[in-house]
């Protein structure tokens, strides 16, 4: 995939114009296939506020770009990236679809600009500071007359990169960023998000720690040293608390994909987001994984505004969403080593909070009734019960 989404850019000039939208596709492809080609790692600058429909309308195209993208990535360079955060909602979905499993490499940098500006002139910045850059401008939503300019002429990037910076000293930090080796207050942030009143939306890939028993939190005590320890008990105390507080006048509603019957029975299910104190994951045993669906069972039965919807579908796999209306979103990368990115910016909150629901209407259809979750979540448990008799045996 990545070898097809290579193109051989020949020959560059210190300047390449491309002209309208298959002009931009082009540009972007010669610059991430120059920055591919450049095997010392850089930090690339981008910031586009210009209409998206280039990136988006074509899909062809989009898994090009995203392949590329992953390749630039996966040798080592990183990205700064200044997000237009007051764009129209298909635009911010649009953007949300195309950068999470982006943003679950960890290699990004997020950054937007408060201050007011009236889009009418659009511009796009794209900067690999040793390789490449391209630059375009226009109109509103008008793209199809732009003239895209490649630099690779060192001291036309050196202006460029100075223009991004100079942009970049008015914007402030879009999210922040939580991982093991740089865990910071996650607990904290976490515990004030889970405070916050409000409907919520949770897509996990299994079970989620805010349904963990407090009987499972002290075998992820053993494997902690006495710092880490410490606040995660401090966490867990209050944690139920503040659940079944939200459950009283709000929703919220879980999308969880069980993984395999044998993958749990071979001890081989995270829980999540364990390797967050210490960089080591722990994994659930059988039995723990039983009891943490036997808690779940247990909210379903009695919290009416506690709900689960079971799916396989893969979108957005190996990633959480967590999105709180009217107060923000926790975005997350669930294999280890883990990612989180704590965001409260109301654009995005909404815009998340939007394609969450927009996804939930998808999966839910026909499948929504209550009895026929717990009637699941209960076979499972009691598949788990069954195995670990025949184990023991």
């Amino acid at each position: 995939e990545e070898a097809a989404a290579l193109i051989d850019p020949g020959p560059i000039k210190d300047v390449e114009m491309f002209y309208g939208v298959e002009g931009k596709r082009r540009a972007a492809l010669y610059f991430l296939t120059l920055v591919s080609q450049n095997k010392t790692p850089q930090t690339l600058l981008l910031y586009s506020n210009e209409d998206l429909s280039w990136l988006s309308d074509n899909p062809e195209y989009f898994a090009r770009w995203s392949a590329l993208m992953f390749q630039v990535l996966k040798n080592g360079n990183r990205i700064k990236i200044i997000h237009t955060i007051n764009r129209n909602f298909d635009e911010m979905l649009t953007g949300i679809r195309g950068w999470v499993p982006i943003y679950m490499t960890g290699s990004i940098e997020p950054y937007y600009c408060p201050k007011t500006r009236d889009g009418i002139f659009r511009r796009t910045l794209f900067i690999a500071p040793q390789t490449a850059a391209v630059t375009s401008s226009s109109v509103r939503d008008d793209i199809k007359n732009t003239a895209n300019l490649l630099f690779t002429r060192q001291e036309a990037i050196h202006a460029l990169q100075s223009e991004y910076q100079d942009y970049l000293a008015l914007c402030r930090p879009l999210m922040r960023i939580f991982n093991p080796f740089n865990p910071g207050n996650y607990l904290e942030t976490l515990a004030e998000f889970e405070a916050e009143k409000g409907d919520t939306i949770l897509k996990t890939n299994s079970l989620s720690n805010i349904t963990m028993p407090a009987e499972l939190v002290s075998y992820q005590l053993e494997h902690l040293p006495n710092s880490a320890a410490e606040s995660l008990i401090a966490y867990q105390q209050e944690k139920t608390s503040r659940f079944l507080a939200l459950l009283k006048d709000h929703c919220f509603t879980e999308i969880i994909t069980l993984p395999a019957l044998e993958t749990i029975l071979q001890g081989r299910v995270v829980m999540g987001f364990s390797d967050m104190p210490n960089g080591t994951p722990v994994y659930y045993t059988p039995q723990e994984y039983k009891e943490h669906l036997k808690n779940v069972i247990k909210l379903l039965k009695t919290h009416k505004n506690y709900h689960v919807h079971l799916t396989s579908d893969n979108h957005l796999d190996g990633s959480m969403v967590y999105v709180k209306e009217g107060v923000g979103v926790l975005v997350g990368k669930t294999t280890s080593p883990s990612v989180v990115f704590a965001i409260n910016e109301s654009n995005m909150t909404a815009a998340f909070w939007e394609y969450m629901n927009i996804h939930l209407q998808k999966i839910a259809g026909d499948k929504s009734d209550r009895h026929a979750t717990i009637a699941r979540l209960e076979s499972t448990a009691a598949q788990l019960k069954e195995a670990a008799k025949y184990r023991s045996r």
